[in-house]
Order: structure tokens, then sequence, then C-alpha cells
């Protein structure tokens, strides 16, 4: 085997390998296809949209174990010579950005171990052992669009390696070599898919070590198809991540045709983030016979990484709404209201949903407008009536500047200082409160001029006269009272006129409520006339609901405003 071997190797020699010397001489061939990517946010030999910020510097140093890189096969596929048994590669590396989408950086690979099998004697070729250094590698690579800011990245690579490498430890090649890659990923709550797909192109023809059958024995290292695609998963986000990496290389003039021309590696490894500095360890190895292509390789690295934004998204509350998202990141929701819990179903959620258990418009913070005028009831102090903002969402009915609240005769104008009500005679003392409301007279008096002490007195009693229920039928027990009313009128002669009024409050119809006082004000008067006093002497009129005395919105006060009142019209 070993004569076969040398007859072909020496009559490829003289034929079709002009870089392969016939002396003790090896092929300048780089066997070492783990060319790690020297840009801050890369992981292993895959290449991402990933950029940190302009002048930002990175760099680091990876070690690389890979075992039988190169195999050399016979006619048969037999195995003949293991011709690279081990190698132990570092990568020294170094990366600037110029502008927020072009990073260039630097690899100089050196190989500090390399063994092989001693080859026969007659192949004039030389045992690999010992050190060398490796091709220098000039990368570059332009974002045209990020996948941490826009999820899905696109990007363009390009490295560019140097025959820097000493001969004889399969270290490196025979000329330049230009690697173009289109760079595509996608990043999603940190997670981080990738796909290369590139073209090596060689400007030169090196032929080695494989026999097929035919004419001209051996093959040659050609340009190639690159094919990768890597998974970034995080445990830890932006602090730990499991990495996985796969990469194809086939001949480009006829891909995928033989599995000696096509190389198909797997790695596995994990990356821990230590403030700007990573560690990476890996390990994975070649599943075909195509040279490069290693029974298994381990590596690791150190390497200081400029910040880069790691799309590092999470869900603490576990809503499918993320963080940077979610308007409630620790309490979970839907998604329609922004991942906060939305119990009145108003779209108004968080902090900004005054009111969580009552529906109510994003205008208002959420909160309800029972009267619609535009005011919250939690700010409203009449959330049934609709009002002004300048009272607090009360309304002014008889315009005179008190809100209905604190008017206490909220359909009479009347100014501030006497709490809304009119004082038509002028002597202090309000309509309401007044008995004689055309006649001035002093307060202590009830408004009523001097001498008519009695008929105050006597007009002061109110609520003690008693109706059927929804009739102007007076019940007997209001008779005493009203027989003692109508001698005091025949007691006092110069009260020439009197006003009975008859009061409701605002529940019912307003139509019948004016009906029904007009008629209880003239119960009262034909029953005074019947006790003696004269017609001429009393007038009567209803006022329904109109001059409220307490609040209609209490049972209290609903039967304080049904009334009768007497007001001293004219007196001599």
């Amino acid at each position: 085997m070993c004569g076969g071997l040398a007859a072909m190797l020496l009559g490829l020699a003289a034929t079709t390998m002009p870089s392969v010397a016939t002396g003790a001489e090896n092929p300048k061939v780089n066997v070492d296809f783990f060319r790690p990517s020297v840009h801050p946010g890369d992981f292993l030999n895959i290449r991402t949209s990933a950029m940190p910020d302009p002048f930002r510097v990175g760099g680091g140093f990876y070690l690389t174990y890979s075992n039988d890189p190169l195999t050399i096969y016979d006619r048969n596929r037999d195995r003949v010579l293991n011709a690279v048994t081990d190698q132990l590669v570092g990568d020294a590396f170094a990366s600037i950005s110029l502008w927020s989408f072009l990073d260039i950086g630097v690899d100089v690979p050196v190989v500090f171990m390399g063994k092989g099998n001693p080859p026969c004697a007659a192949t004039g070729l030389e045992r690999v052992d010992g050190a060398a250094l490796g091709d220098v590698r000039l990368d570059m690579k332009g974002v045209i669009l990020p996948s941490a800011k826009y999820g899905i990245g696109l990007a363009l690579a390009e490295d560019v390696t140097f025959p820097t490498a000493t001969a004889g430890n399969y270290a490196g090649d025979n000329g330049v070599t230009l690697t173009t890659r289109l760079v595509l990923d996608y990043m999603v709550r940190g997670w981080q898919f990738v796909a290369n797909v590139g073209y090596r192109a060689r400007f030169y023809e090196t032929v080695f070590f494989r026999y097929q059958p035919g004419d001209i024995p051996g093959n040659s290292a050609d340009p190639e198809l690159l094919i990768s695609a890597g998974l970034a998963l995080p445990i830890l986000c932006g602090k730990l991540d499991l990495l996985g990496t796969a990469e194809a290389r086939t001949r480009a003039a006829d891909p995928f045709a033989d599995e000696f021309d096509t190389a198909v590696d797997i790695m596995g490894g994990a990356r821990l983030r230590l403030g700007n500095f990573n560690l990476v360890a890996a390990g994975g190895g070649g599943v075909t016979r195509a040279y490069g292509s290693p029974e298994y390789r381990l590596t690791a690295s150190v390497a200081y990484v400029p910040d880069v934004d790691k799309n590092c998204r999470v869900d603490t509350d576990g809503d499918g709404v993320l963080d940077d998202e979610d308007k409630c990141p620790t309490i979970p929701g839907p998604a329609v209201t922004w991942g906060c819990p939305d119990d009145d179903g108003d779209l108004v959620v968080g902090d900004e949903d005054f009111c969580p258990d009552k529906a109510g418009p994003a205008s208002l913070h959420g909160c309800p407008d029972t009267d619609g005028d535009g005011i919250a009831d939690i700010n409203d102090l009449c959330p049934t009536v609709p009002g002004m903002a300048e009272f607090q969402g009360c309304p002014d009915t008889d315009k005179d500047g008190v809100s209905d609240l604190k008017d206490r005769c909220p359909k009479d104008r009347g100014p501030k200082e006497l709490d809304g009500c009119p004082d038509r005679d002028g002597d202090g003392l309000v309509d309401i409160d007044d008995q004689c409301p055309e006649v001035p007279g002093p307060k202590e008096n009830a408004g009523c001029p001097e001498g008519a002490t009695k008929a105050v007195e006597m007009f002061k009693v109110r609520d003690k006269i008693f109706f059927v229920s929804g009739k102007s039928i007076i019940k007997r027990e209001s008779f005493p009272m009203l027989n003692e009313l109508a001698k005091s009128f025949n007691d006092h002669p110069e009260l020439l006129k009197v006003r009975v009024e008859g009061h409701t409050d605002s529940l019912g119809n307003r139509v019948m409520n004016q009906k029904l006082s007009q008629n209880r004000a003239e119960a009262v008067r034909k029953y005074l006339i019947k006790q003696g006093v004269a017609a001429e002497r009393l007038v009567a009129e209803g006022f329904a609901d109109s001059k409220p005395i307490a609040s209609n919105d209490t049972v209290k006060g609903r039967a304080i405003n049904r009334r009768v009142e007497f007001t001293i019209l004219e007196q001599r």
C-alpha cells in the first residue's frame, strides 16, 4: 500500500501539483477550518448582525484542539495515512468598530502543536511534528439591519487570509483567500437564530491526497460554498447562553457531490458573560470524511467584548407580553391591555386607571361619568346631575354663580353672600326665611314689621299640616293647628293678605307635583275660610319642587320639602 501511495503521490507531484514539492515538503493546505469570528456579538465561527457603538475595541484568545483533521484515503476509499492526528491552535484576535454599521478585526493563528503519523519515505512528505504560524486573517463586517433593533437582522461579512503560514504543518494555504458571507439572523427575548451563506474564493490550485477511480488520482482545494447555522439560547439572558453551530463546506463547482468534497462540522457549547468579558467553551466534530473535518474538536476562549444589545427581553409575569412592552410586568394581563389586568373592561389599565373596578374612558383615566358632564364621578360633587367644572360637576340652575349644591334657593337667583337666595324686600333676611318677603322687617321678627310678632310666631309653624299621601285631603290630626291658625288670622286684622304656599319634593312627574302643590294650598285656604277667615285675605299658590329648603337626595330632606308655608303679602 505504501508503495502504491508513493507512486501516486510522486506522479501527482510531477504532473498536476505545482504547489507540492518533490522534496521533503508538505503541500500548503490549511486544514484548520475552525476560524472564529473576531466581531463582538458573534459566537464561535458564526457571524451575526450584532454591532457595538462606534470606536469600541474588543479582543481575545481562542485555544482549539482538533483530532484527525486530515486523513488520506486511497482509490478504494480506505484510510491510508492520518497525516494530521493532533492540532492545537491558538487564535489571538482584536477588533474595532469604526461606525455604527462597520466593524473590522484581525486574527493571528498559531499552531502550538501539530502531530501526524509518519508517511512513507518514498512520498517525499514530511511528518507533521511541531509548531507553525498560520495564515493571518483580516475580517470586516457591515451591518445593514441590526436584529437587536428590528428583530430580523441583515449583514455582510468579508474575511481575507494571507499566506503567512510556515510550511510543513498544514497550517496555511498557498495564496490569498476571500470569503464573503451573507448574514441573516433573528433575535427575540435573547434567543438568536442565525444563518450564514458564503463563498470562499481561491486564486490558486493545490492538489492533494484523495484518490478516486479514474485517470487523475487526486483532489484540489477548490473554491467553496459555505452554509452555516447557529443558535444562541439564553439560560440567564445576558449572562449565560447555550450555543450550537453547524457548518457545511462543499466544492462550488459540484456541490454536495461526494462526502470527501463536503464537510459538515457541528459544535455545541456555552457562553458566560462576566461584565464585558466572555468565556466560551464548546466541542463537536465532523460527520463526513472531507479534509479539515476532524473526528472531534474542543475549543475555549476568553474575550473582552464591548457592549452590544443582547435583546434580553423577558416576561416576568408569564403573560406573553415582554417586560419592556408590559405596563404591568409583575401582574399577568392580556396583550390587548398591554399586559395589565383590566377587571372593568375599559381598556384603561395600570396606573392610568384611577377607577380599576368601574369602566370609564381613557380621557377620564378609566373612571365613569354618570351624568355625562365630562367630569369623572370620583371628582364630581353632583355625579348624577350634569354640571360645570367650576362647580366640581354641579349645576347652577338659576345662573347666580352659586352651585346648586351650595345654593339654598337653586331655582331663584340670589347673591353668593346670601347662599344664592333672593331678598326682595332688602331687609337682609332671604325670602325663604322671611315671613314678610315683600315688607322689610327685622330678623328677630322673621322679616316682618314691628307689631306683627304674634302673627310671625304663628307662621313659623311648618310641616304640621298632614295630607293623605299623594292627595290634597287634610288629615284630621292637622285640624287643631289649622283652627288655631284661623283664630290668629282673625285676631290680627292688620294682616291684609297672606299667601298659602304648597310645596312638594322632586320625586314624580313635575306637572303632577305642580297640580298637587296647588290643590293642597287651595285645601288649606278653603279650610281657613270655613273657620271664619275672610276669603279676600287669602290666596293659594303651588310651587311644586321649585323652592326646596333641604336636599331632595335623602328621605329626610324630601320630607322637609313636602310642606305648606304662609307668606305675608300685605299689612297695615
